[in-house]
């Protein structure tokens, strides 16, 4: 038996593809920089910035408001080839592998990477510590990581880890030595290895093209203020409507 489908039913799945299709689209919100959590100073080379730059390396303190909602979230880096600004700043959410804008994205596989490495090493028995100086040189580990695997994927730009600061006695060896540990964590998972729902947060590409201020972020999944859950609602009720319609009409053969 063929199923007959009527205008009717293509319009309530044309809908729900619509309001599906509408929820997963970026998000626009308002990001600022509040500071660093915990983190190592580390000299990189960037092809866009340029080489024996001295920077932080760890946790980025964010707030994020998406109309009256606001949230404050542990980020990372995953754009080591712009600068971050201050003050509040237009950024849309977005899927992990969306980002970061040029010489962006990611690849599909480093985003799942960086899932991965979240779910594994955001804990309290690593990041997120209680120790300052464990979670100060996995903070900084895990950023590290973060940047090789992005830059891993992407043609066209480098990034390249020159030297880690010694902040405590120790503290460059351990870095070292995590990131080591994150190295082979990496090669071991599979498909079945716990990962974090992340998202992107990126300040993307103005009209002409050119690249906008800031650097883009990871964070773990925020409330997006209710639209999303909105249209997926609606998305939700137009496929019950189709499934409806489906059993109760009889089909006709061609």
């Amino acid at each position: 038996m063929i199923l007959h489908v009527s205008r009717t039913d293509l319009a309530i799945a044309t809908a729900f593809c619509a309001f599906a299709c509408r929820a997963l689209e970026a998000t626009p919100v308002t990001v600022t920089e509040d500071g660093v959590g915990s983190n190592d100073t580390v000299h990189i080379d960037s092809s866009t910035l340029g080489n024996n730059l001295h920077v932080y390396a760890g946790i980025i303190d964010l707030t994020i408001a998406d109309g009256a909602l606001t949230s404050n979230v542990d980020s990372f880096c995953i754009d080591p080839w712009h600068w971050s600004v201050s003050g509040p700043r237009s950024y849309d959410l977005e899927p992990l592998a969306s980002a970061p804008k040029p010489p962006g994205p990611m690849s599909a596989a480093a985003a799942i990477h960086i899932e991965q490495l979240w779910a594994q090493y955001m804990t309290s028995a690593y990041v997120l510590s209680g120790n300052s100086k464990t979670a100060d040189e996995w903070a900084a580990a895990l950023q590290l990581e973060i940047w090789q695997t992005v830059a891993g994927s992407i043609g066209g730009a480098t990034y390249s880890l020159v030297s880690v600061d010694n902040n405590f006695a120790g503290e460059a060896a351990a870095v070292v030595g995590d990131l080591g540990t994150m190295n082979s964590f990496l090669s071991h998972v599979t498909s079945s290895t716990p990962r974090a729902n992340l998202m992107a947060v990126s300040s993307g590409v103005s009209r002409d093209g050119l690249d906008n201020p800031g650097q883009d972020y990871v964070i773990d999944s925020v409330p997006d203020g209710g639209s999303a859950a909105a249209f997926m609602g609606l998305a939700l009720l137009g496929m019950l409507a189709l499934r409806r319609r489906l059993l109760v009409t009889p089909g006709r053969s061609l």
